[in-house]
């Protein structure tokens, strides 16, 4: 905290695990922070509270009362202050599409009546996730393929044909109790197979022309293709109109983006793009400049960072956009982007069209479309396009 950190992440969601990629002793197994007790989960809050820093927390959607531990972290007393609090949590799930309201509640309990700091990050966007085959995060739900996930294409093969196993899997996929993953095989939309005419059908329609039952023929799929039948499923924020409510919302921060995780199955990168996007189109409900100012200087200032507005002195972070390209110019799909010093893999991007003009860092002027698509020489080559932002609490 004293060299400038903002403050600290924690993660209480258990189906982020260990990809076993550095060492298969501990596939399969939750994160650190999901093993940590309660007592721990306090003692660095209150470090990130001593310091007037920031708490960002992933909370367990499924064991409610993770909800109740965040408000105690985050709440302040007699005797100690209010500790700022991200939670990133405000999405519109499929599975349960009341448990928004559950989110909007907390947030006004908390910062009304129990003294606390929250923020509750939303994302501005459909939850738009891709997977191949078996392999996605969405798949760590399920106690059953968290090993599948990393073995061979071989050895999942075998996995997947064994009765055992798939007679595990068919219980898992229809079990009733919470999810986050709506488990809806017609919501499961296939984007390439080594079958053409797999392709812009959802899994519960190629199921039913195979006429076998959609879960064991999810699963014939699986053991005969593996990873070359890639899919892409919207498991949240599927409504406009509950988005803009989060949006909107005081309690509520948009954020949510994941720029730079899961590259291969997600693509939020424009997530503030797309918030101007739906602020122009409902004016009545966020109004623009309030748009503006909720993904500039209210998050720089909640976070602690000296940014976000325009005044003399200040440093020049700008980016300049073209109103009238917002309806037409953005991508709701991403794209693959094979770059060459990917070795051919791929990330997933968003392409923004010609809706971004210019782009200064500190300044400079580090991107244009005024036109012609064009970067600075020096950008990533010369430490000339800004700096480190440490917190202001210092």
């Amino acid at each position: 905290m004293e060299v400038g950190y903002l403050g600290i992440s924690i993660d209480m969601l258990p189906f982020h695990r260990w990809a076993g990629v550095y060492s298969e002793k501990y596939l399969g197994f939750s994160v650190p922070s999901q093993r940590a007790s309660k007592s721990e989960y306090t003692r660095l809050a209150n470090v990130v509270r001593n310091k007037n820093r920031v708490l960002q927390i992933t909370p367990n959607a499924i064991e409610k009362t993770s909800f109740a531990t965040i408000l105690r972290l985050s709440q302040g007393g007699f005797f100690k202050k209010s500790l700022k609090t991200t939670i990133v949590a405000a999405l519109d799930l499929k599975s349960n599409e009341r448990i928004y309201n559950l989110l909007k509640l907390l947030g006004f309990l908390g910062n009304t009546v129990l003294r606390t700091k929250m923020k509750f990050q939303t994302l501005s966007v459909p939850f738009l996730n891709y997977g191949d085959g078996p392999v996605t995060p969405l798949f760590e739900e399920f106690p059953s393929m968290i090993k599948a996930i990393g073995m061979s294409e071989e050895d999942r093969s075998k996995l997947f044909k064994d009765p055992e196993f798939r007679k595990v899997f068919v219980n898992e996929w229809n079990d009733k109790s919470a999810s986050v993953f709506p488990k809806a095989l017609k919501e499961m939309w296939i984007v390439k197979s080594p079958v053409a005419s797999h392709v812009g059908k959802n899994f519960e329609q190629v199921a039913i022309e195979a006429n076998v039952e959609p879960v064991v023929h999810f699963m014939n799929l699986l053991a005969e293709h593996d990873t070359r039948i890639r899919w892409k499923c919207e498991t949240s924020n599927h409504r406009e109109s509950v988005r803009m409510e989060l949006l909107s919302n005081k309690h509520c921060l948009p954020g949510f983006n994941d720029s730079g995780a899961h590259n291969l199955n997600m693509a939020f990168h424009d997530g503030g793009l797309h918030l101007l996007k739906q602020a122009v189109n409902h004016p009545d409900i966020l109004p623009i400049e309030q748009a503006i100012y909720r993904i500039t200087k209210e998050a720089a200032d909640f976070f602690g960072i000296d940014a976000g507005d325009i005044s003399v002195g200040k440093r020049a972070d700008l980016i300049i956009i073209d109103p009238s390209k917002l309806q037409t110019d953005l991508n709701t799909e991403p794209i693959e982007d094979f770059h060459p010093h990917f070795e051919g893999s791929y990330r997933l991007i968003k392409r923004s069209g010609k809706v971004v003009q210019h782009v200064f860092i500190n300044g400079l002027e580090a991107y244009t479309n005024n036109g012609v698509v064009a970067f600075h020489e020096d950008l990533g080559k010369k430490k000339i396009f800004g700096q480190l932002l440490r917190s202001t609490w210092n």
